[in-house]
């Protein structure tokens, strides 16, 4: 018979949020198109100051080519992007779509000769640069705002840095770790709001 000491949790109630990374996902791709239509915008006002003119297919090659950057991210991490700070996001973003710009340059001048145009490329690179991450940023503290941002995390130790370790995590919501429960193996726990149930460790044997 096992005499481990029963242990305290408490407990509150998430929403799921299982829809939270095709949301950024979704904001992102909108976010890509919408930087193409002003790149392409944008070269469509200087036409004056090029000589090759240009017509819609190059809006379209653009746009379909711009949709390669949303699978990079993902293999980055970038969705739903969980323990990503801010800066970090920004900077994988940034090296994503350096990289999917230049892959479509060098596709273009080695493969299809030219059937891109450079402005519109240019021009929707530095929007992409801009809107993707204010996109992101948008609909992550929507997210937050109604609590369907991040992923349920057990907390193991009540004591001063268990309950530090929930308010770093609680003043920083954007990092998409969400305490729901503190556990102490000794049984002891200190005063918190929420619910509270008893049960045993994983180590003795004994469901929670």
């Amino acid at each position: 018979m096992s005499t481990a000491a029963p242990a305290t949790i408490q407990a509150k109630i998430v929403k799921r949020t299982s829809a939270a990374p095709w949301a950024v996902v979704l904001a992102d791709v909108a976010a890509l198109q919408a930087a193409v239509v002003l790149g392409y915008s944008v070269r469509v006002y200087l036409a004056s100051w090029f000589t090759v003119p240009i017509g819609a297919e190059q809006f379209v090659a653009v746009a379909a080519g711009i949709l390669l950057l949303p699978p990079v991210n993902y293999q980055i991490g970038l969705y739903p992007g969980y323990l990503l700070g801010p800066v970090e996001r920004l900077r994988r973003r940034v090296l994503a779509t350096l990289a999917v710009f230049g892959g479509l340059v060098a596709w273009d001048n080695i493969v299809a000769r030219g059937v891109l145009s450079r402005g519109v490329l240019l021009s929707t690179f530095l929007f992409a640069l801009v809107l993707p991450p204010l996109a992101d940023s948008a609909v992550r503290a929507l997210l937050v705002k109604r609590q369907r941002w991040g992923m349920p995390v057990v907390i193991l130790g009540a004591g001063d840095t268990g309950c530090t370790l929930v308010r770093t995590l609680s003043q920083h919501p954007e990092l998409g770790l969400n305490p729901v429960a503190l556990l102490e193996p000794s049984g002891s726990l200190e005063p918190h709001s929420g619910r509270r149930a008893r049960g045993r460790t994983a180590g003795s044997g004994s469901r929670l």
